[in-house]
């Protein structure tokens, strides 16, 4: 695990944890719904960008599929594709579920020009990856408003 928005991996780690009592006590469901392009099929995962302790609501605030995922945490190094992506998703683009955690998807279709196209579009949503982004998201709000 690589250090991300200013905490190492060892509190990542930490995080990870918790997340792992969380579920094992029935206390945190697994995810079934990408808060930001709205998959509902393939990999969804909980994302936290507040590692801080002590772990409450801040671990795993955003639902996201494994491309929405994987997109915001390449934002920094890839901010070309990374803004290609969040355009497409808050204008209602909707993708091909990933199966798994396959990054190699997301490389081929998401970070390496020529980017993949939609396989369809559905209404504008939210734009909750550049909120994410931005640093001023609100994981209480409506996820698809």
């Amino acid at each position: 695990m690589n250090p991300y928005n200013g905490f190492d991996p060892a509190q990542r780690y930490r995080a990870l944890g918790f997340v792992r009592r969380q579920r094992a006590k029935g206390l945190l469901p697994v995810p079934t719904l990408c808060m930001a392009c709205g998959q509902t099929e393939g990999h969804v995962e909980l994302h936290s960008e507040d590692y801080s302790e002590p772990f409450a609501a801040n671990i795993g605030a955003f639902h996201l599929c494994y491309r929405c995922h994987m997109l915001v945490h390449c934002r920094i190094k890839n901010p070309q594709a990374f803004e290609h992506y969040r355009d497409l998703v808050a204008r209602g683009a909707l993708f091909a579920p990933i199966r798994g955690r396959s990054f190699g998807v997301v490389v081929a279709e998401n970070l390496n020009p020529p980017y993949s196209t939609p396989s369809a579009f559905g209404p504008p949503r939210r734009d909750l990856l550049g909120e994410i982004a931005r640093g001023d998201y609100n994981p209480h709000h409506d996820p698809l408003g």
